[in-house]
């Protein structure tokens, strides 16, 4: 899990760069794993449910495990965006064999 400070910093460190304002919605992605697809399927589809947009779900680049990546558009704080966080860890720990991986960000296209 990533910690309440790292968040604090991370705000700190878009807020130095011009072309995050962290003020707006930002595109924000979530990752999970999973040693097979067949459980992420079923947790893309309830992420869906509930308005993200699904990016990617594929085998990772050494085979040996899948990645669940999705993406929403939402305005975080450090405590909301921790929030965020320990909501995916929990979806994800509901899930056999899934782990939430972390989180991505950018401003909207």
């Amino acid at each position: 899990m990533i910690s309440l400070q790292s968040l604090h910093d991370l705000f700190e460190n878009m807020r130095s760069a011009p072309q995050v304002d962290v003020s707006a919605r930002l595109l924000w992605g979530y990752f999970f794993f999973g040693e097979t697809s067949e459980p992420l399927e079923l947790l893309a589809e309830e992420l869906e449910r509930l308005g993200y947009t699904v990016v990617r779900l594929e085998l990772t680049d050494d085979e040996f495990s899948y990645v669940l990546h999705v993406e929403l558009i939402e305005h975080h704080t450090p405590q909301s965006l921790f929030d965020r966080n320990s909501e995916l860890e929990a979806l994800a720990a509901v899930h056999e064999g899934i782990s939430y991986d972390g989180m991505d960000v950018g401003p909207v296209s």
